[in-house]
């Protein structure tokens, strides 16, 4: 049995941690191809935001190549001419906060009549502190602007830089122009939620001059995309940080889903396992127990019919045995393995054997039990008489495979009934041709049973007297003392024999009857009534009392003879001494 179910014990936890395994490794699987689903979200955005910043920077590149080719073309340049190409730079891109020219000083600069502030929009007022000014000349000395390139460069604080571009009119380096950049409104124009937190950095030839959060970062920080882009000699960096809701979030659900209808699965799964494992231990269990209470149930079987007295076999449909108990041995003297095969019309008389044929029929046929008499061979070769019962043995089908018959050896009784048929009959005739009639009474004194020979006696059939009483229907009131006699025998339920009365037939003639009579007990020892043999004895009455009379009387006169009369003498005087009379 551990043999058995030991795969199972191992196949089951081996199945459940391949099951779990799958469910996470799906589940991560699909998570984690969201989370990178997701950075590429992340790094298209922020791609997409460069480009945005790429475009603007030049915008501005261009806006600054206008202002310069102003100041080129023209050897003077008046300040309504300068503001109105400034103010749309300015109001028209928030990321400009203000245009500035600052003239060579080695130049001439009477030709552009400039004084401090005057090149500027918006314009400063005069006494405006110097930290709230765009640029100031003395704190950028035109000496470092000695090539025309576009460069840019950290100004101030609050997050302000500014774009600077050398002008220069054949040989001379007539000024400078910048652009003031507001940066604070570059996460305006680049940032559309507000899950997002951005850092910039500027440098130069590998030198770092400004770094700037323009955003503070979110509380909690699932990715960070970084972007670089090369802007006419500047290096330009741009660090996003993503919230977890940025852009929607990452769709945790799907992985979510399918893992917890993996692990879902892997515990249906294992508790269908168990189950099935159950189900196999408890009918493997009871299929035990079936099998053991089958090999109990046939031992029992066994026992019974070989210990049976009755002759108990099993036969096919056309009658071949297939079993046969031990008082087959017993009761006919042949061996199991004699009969065990063979053919039971072969062991059953040739008379008999069409009987048997059709109880096996009506067997085949549906009836239940079939009942059929027959005479089986002895070893010997003796034939016994067999009271046989015929019963369908019915296979998965209910339908009739086997035939079981019951046979009882019947021989004995059979010669015990004839005995007694016999001995009935004897006592019949003796009954009918005696000149005795029997007669039985029950505890009411009333006829049960009078033989024949009552009707030869008193002319009447014993059909008639039965249930009258005895004493009524043949005592009469000159036989009161013989009637007392009985009925104080019958009250001690004692036996009476030869007693004699007078009573009279049918036809009124007189008969005297000599009768007996015992008293008969049931099997509770209680009394039943009697049983017992009447006479007819009329005739030797009549003969003895004719007989006594001519011994006792003188045949002229009638009177007591001699003999008689000392007789009675003696007797009277045998009674006066007795009771002490006279006379």
């Amino acid at each position: 049995m551990l043999r058995n179910f030991l795969p199972w014990r191992l196949l089951v936890p081996v199945i459940l941690i391949m099951g779990v395994f799958v469910a996470l490794w799906s589940s991560f699987f699909l998570i984690h191809g969201e989370k990178n689903r997701w950075h590429q979200r992340m790094d298209m955005s922020s791609q997409q935001q460069v480009a945005v910043f790429y475009g603007k920077l030049e915008q501005l590149h261009v806006s600054m190549e206008g202002l310069s080719h102003l100041f080129v073309a023209s050897p003077k340049v008046v300040l309504g001419k300068f503001v109105s190409v400034a103010k749309p730079l300015v109001t028209e891109n928030s990321l400009i906060k203000g245009v500035v020219f600052i003239p060579n000083p080695a130049f001439d600069s009477n030709v552009y009549k400039y004084k401090k502030g005057s090149y500027a929009y918006p314009p400063q007022s005069e006494d405006m502190d110097s930290d709230n000014l765009f640029l100031n000349h003395q704190v950028f000395p035109i000496s470092r602007f000695v090539k025309q390139e576009l460069f840019i460069d950290e100004f101030a604080e609050d997050k302000k830089m500014w774009l600077g571009r050398s002008i220069v009119r054949g040989n001379n380096k007539i000024g400078s122009i910048f652009i003031l950049l507001d940066l604070n409104k570059l996460p305006q124009q680049l940032i559309e939620t507000n899950e997002v937190g951005l850092s910039i950095s500027v440098g130069r030839k590998g030198i770092e001059f400004y770094s700037e959060r323009l955003i503070n970062k979110p509380k909690k920080i699932s990715y960070v995309a970084r972007q670089h882009m090369f802007w006419h000699g500047a290096d330009i960096s741009l660090m996003w940080e993503f919230s977890p809701k940025a852009l929607g979030g990452v769709n945790y659900l799907p992985g979510i889903i399918v893992g917890l209808a993996g692990l879902a699965m892997t515990v249906m799964f294992g508790w269908v396992m168990w189950m099935q494992q159950r189900i196999s231990q408890m009918v493997h269990r009871q299929v035990v127990e079936r099998t053991n209470q089958l090999e109990q149930a046939s031992r029992r079987f066994r026992l019974i019919t070989d210990n049976a007295y009755d002759l108990i076999g099993i036969t096919t449909i056309s009658g071949v045995l297939e079993y046969v108990n031990s008082s087959y041995h017993r009761v006919l003297g042949y061996t199991r393995e004699e009969m065990r095969g063979q053919g039971l019309k072969e062991f059953i008389h040739e008379q008999d054997i069409e009987a048997f044929l059709e109880s096996l029929q009506e067997v085949a046929k549906g009836r239940n039990a079939v009942e059929f008499n027959c005479r089986m061979r002895h070893k010997s070769g003796n034939w016994l008489y067999m009271e046989a019962v015929a019963k369908g043995l019915h296979d998965m089908d209910w339908k009739v495979k086997n035939v079981v018959i019951h046979s009882r050896d019947i021989t004995a009784r059979r010669q015990y009934a004839e005995d007694l048929a016999r001995s009935e009959q004897r006592f019949r005739d003796f009954a009918d041709s005696s000149a005795d009639w029997l007669w039985e009474v029950n505890d009411n004194l009333n006829f049960t049973y009078l033989s024949p020979g009552v009707a030869k006696v008193l002319g009447r059939e014993p059909a008639d007297m039965l249930g009258l009483g005895q004493l009524d229907s043949l005592f009469d009131d000159t036989e009161n003392s013989t009637k007392d006699l009985i009925e104080t025998r019958i009250q001690r339920h004692q036996a009476y024999r030869d007693i004699e009365f007078w009573t009279r037939s049918e036809d009124g003639e007189k008969v005297c009857l000599r009768m007996s009579g015992v008293p008969v007990k049931n099997e509770q020892q209680r009394f039943s009534g009697y049983r017992g043999v009447a006479t007819n004895i009329t005739a030797s009455k009549i003969d003895r009392d004719n007989m006594y009379r001519l011994a006792t009387t003188d045949h002229l006169t009638g009177l007591l003879n001699r003999r008689r009369f000392m007789e009675e003498l003696d007797r009277s005087v045998s009674l006066a001494k007795r009771h002490k009379t006279a006379g």
